[in-house]
């Protein structure tokens, strides 16, 4: 929790710092097999779940050109598959 009259996004934010050396490992280990890191979401309608996960692509895949809050969408369906 922030203290009190504390902006929560700021507060949210400082606390982030505390994960910056794994983040920069991962990035560093990404970086030297040619990959890179993104959040990818996934919905699994049959469950009614959702995930979000940490992944590593290669470069030259759809994922890698996204960038800040750039979307992709890639839709797994009985009538289509990419």
């Amino acid at each position: 929790q922030p203290s009190a009259g504390a902006n929560l996004g700021d507060s949210f934010v400082e606390e982030l710092k505390a994960y910056d050396a794994e983040m920069d490992a991962l990035i560093t280990e990404a970086e030297t097999a040619g990959e890179v890191l993104r959040f990818v979401g996934a919905v699994d309608p049959k469950t009614g779940t959702a995930s979000v996960k940490l992944g590593r692509y290669a470069k030259d895949h759809p994922f890698a050109a996204t960038q800040f809050a750039d979307n992709i969408v890639a839709f797994d369906t009985t009538w289509y598959t990419p």
